[in-house]
């Protein structure tokens, strides 16, 4: 594989006839998603961490008094204290085994995808029992999730500390902090985006090659610097693909909302109202299912892209990006 075109091709047609990996790239949405298209959207959307912070600053949390607070309910209420903690208890565990979930399902779909490609097959033809495949990757799976947790963690370091001008000036808005936020923006996000590139290889490098943790980031940072161009563009052509992705899933998701929901007015205003609440249900059971599918199929084809450039690189060594092929063109004429 050595042009976008044909990394693209093959990611597809492993997405596509490799059901399977569908359910590994819904389990992988948490961290294999298109980091660009999350940084945009935060920072372009209608609402993003700036607003998650003011929103748990307004509710105390971040205010001196909280542990004070804390500490009343625990004498008073003693049962609304246990309470407290054991929802606090069970969410860290629910995102314990996210998190470990999330990271077992990209060592698996990135080694199967790296094994296909030396076979030169887009069908991965591995039997191998669920009990088997989680003890070839059980030693992976700690530095892969720490890797994951560590940078979504460094990603919402930046979220606040661009956020932070307008966080500060809040009940005073000034020209200077909208200034310093755009600066900081522009600074902050490609970083954020590189990191995450080189994150991206350092998971690749400990799926496949069983890497330490410091081994596989020492090689990543390497393998970035010989191919930072090529990564690059692969990303911009990824966040444009994932722009394109989701907007076609939303199109099909109203094509699918509006006769439905047409039929179910109809069918509660002619036939009986009775019939409101079922249908309207069953329509939204059917959406969520369509949409979770449609995503867990993009993410899939998002991580099998990188995977495949990543053997591609390990293959040829360094590539050539395709901006720098066009200027040669240009150069030879």
């Amino acid at each position: 594989m050595n042009n976008y075109k044909q990394i693209f091709g093959q990611a597809w047609k492993m997405t596509w006839h490799n059901r399977f990996f569908w359910f590994l790239g819904f389990l992988t949405i948490f961290f294999g998603g298109s980091i660009e298209l999350e940084l945009f959207d935060n920072f372009l959307g209608n609402k993003n961490i700036f607003f998650d912070v003011n929103n748990f600053s307004t509710g105390g949390l971040f205010q001196l008094n909280f542990l004070t607070n804390l500490s009343q309910t625990a004498v008073n209420d003693f049962g609304g204290f246990i309470t407290l903690i054991g929802a606090f208890l069970g969410f860290a565990i629910l995102f314990a085994l996210m998190v470990l979930m999330a990271s077992f399902s990209q060592t698996i779909l990135i080694n199967r995808v790296y094994k296909m490609n030396r076979i030169d097959n887009h069908i991965d033809s591995t039997s191998n029992g669920f009990k088997k495949i989680i003890n070839e990757h059980k030693e992976q799976l700690v530095p892969i999730s720490v890797l994951n947790v560590l940078y979504k963690v460094f990603v919402y370091c930046i979220f606040v500390l661009i956020s932070l001008p307008i966080m500060l000036t809040m009940k005073d808005p000034t020209i200077w902090s909208d200034g310093i936020y755009l600066i900081l923006f522009i600074l902050l996000i490609p970083l954020a985006i590189i990191v995450a590139m080189i994150v991206k290889y350092a998971i690749s490098y400990i799926s496949v090659f069983n890497d330490s943790f410091k081994e596989a980031m020492k090689k990543a940072v390497r393998l970035f610097k010989s191919n930072w161009l090529a990564s690059v563009e692969m990303s911009f052509s990824l966040f444009i693909i994932s722009v394109v992705g989701t907007i076609a899933a939303m199109i099909i998701l109203y094509a699918i909302y509006i006769p439905l929901g047409t039929l179910t007015v109809f069918l509660s205003t002619t036939v009986s109202q009775n019939l409101l609440y079922p249908c309207y249900g069953g329509t939204i059971v059917l959406l969520l299912a369509i949409f979770f599918i449609l995503a867990s199929i993009l993410n899939t084809f998002y991580t099998i892209s990188w995977a495949n450039l990543f053997f591609d690189f390990n293959k040829n060594g360094q590539n050539k990006s395709k901006i720098i092929e066009v200027f040669d063109k240009f150069r030879k004429k």
